[in-house]
């Protein structure tokens, strides 16, 4: 007997809002892993994120060796298995705190492996000596944002939390911000994908398939250097949307206060 449907998994695993790969290609592909292992075996969410991770060294061995098609289709399934195991556990309820550093390690783990990967296969292909650079640059974009985004979220809620402190003020919405922006050309836009489930964001998933599946493939048919491309590509915008993002996220916060309370 099937326990759980498909319309419930989407109604239970899927985020109100996600990226764009995230919403147009591994939630509607994922969904169906997940029915099947869900009702049909007794495979557990780390297990699956344990053999997700098989295909790192693998697939970092691969780019290695300048072996950019089988090194992309590694990248893929680890990163198709990573996002199914979550959808696995929340659908069984079966989350852990063990599942979540798998997560959390098997993430960075993979950003570094990969970028290590096609840093020295580039350089045996095309002896360029400046791919380093573009590939710590590569590492660089993607692990600080990601850390800054994870330092300001335990900040905000060290504060709101503290019995020591009171906030004063409510964070501005985005209408109070720029009216015109919600009604003009980019609120569309925004509403129209929101409507859609999809988020005008760029966030590590997106980086990493411009890194690691798009670029590599591009380099397979019109030349080793759109690895390189791809590390700039994926690290200049990268930089810029959280650039922005962060300028927001400070204009809706700057008027807020904190009164310390006497004892």
């Amino acid at each position: 007997m099937v326990k759980h449907t498909i319309e419930e998994i989407k109604k239970k695993t899927w985020k109100p809002m996600n990226g764009f790969f995230e919403v147009l290609l591994f939630d509607r592909t994922t969904i169906y892993i997940v029915w099947l292992l869900a009702n049909f075996t007794k495979i557990t969410p780390n297990q699956v994120s344990m053999f997700g991770a098989l295909f790192i060294p693998l697939g970092a061995y691969f780019f290695w060796n300048a072996h950019l098609v089988i090194g992309a289709i590694c990248m893929f399934i680890n990163i198709f298995l990573d996002a199914t195991d979550g959808k696995l556990a929340r659908i069984t309820n079966n989350m852990s705190k063990m599942g979540i550093i798998y997560e959390g390690n098997f993430d960075l783990l993979r950003v570094f492996l990969f970028i290590l990967g096609l840093t020295f296969g580039y350089y045996g292909v095309i002896n360029d000596i400046s791919i380093f650079f573009w590939g710590f640059f590569a590492l660089y974009s993607n692990y600080f944002f990601m850390f800054l985004g994870i330092f300001t979220i335990f900040k905000i809620r060290a504060a709101e939390e503290n019995p020591k402190l009171r906030i004063l003020g409510e964070p501005k919405t985005l209408k109070q911000i720029s009216k015109s922006a919600r009604v003009g050309l980019v609120g569309k836009l925004k509403t129209w994908l929101n409507e859609r489930r999809l988020e005008l964001q760029f966030i590590t998933t997106e980086q990493e398939m411009i890194f690691f599946i798009i670029f590599p493939l591009l380099a397979v048919f019109f030349g080793f250097e759109y690895v390189k491309y791809g590390f700039i590509t994926g690290s200049l915008i990268m930089i810029f949307t959280q650039l922005v993002k962060y300028y927001f996220f400070y204009k809706r916060n700057k008027h807020i206060k904190y009164e310390r309370i006497n004892p």
